[in-house]
């Protein structure tokens, strides 16, 4: 998963970031992370995925922009 561009910004008092992605089709697509207490949320154009994140693994969504890889994504 490669992130295109990223920003960050206060959602109803919850720290999310908006990133923008190719996905497989190679359409852009909108992806939203949000924290609730220690979970993040992730919502896709069309997916719903919540992911359990470490801090640092957070922070480098939030600050780089850069989903944590996910190995069944890499081929």
């Amino acid at each position: 998963m490669k992130i295109l561009t990223g920003s960050n910004k206060i959602n109803k008092g919850n720290f999310a970031a908006t990133l923008t992605r190719f996905n497989q089709n190679l359409n852009y697509e909108k992806i939203y992370v949000f924290r609730y207490k220690n979970i993040i949320t992730v919502w896709y154009t069309q997916v719903f995925q919540t992911l359990f994140l470490t801090r640092n693994q957070y922070l480098r969504v939030i600050n780089m922009g850069v989903m944590v890889n996910n190995k069944q994504n890499e081929q």
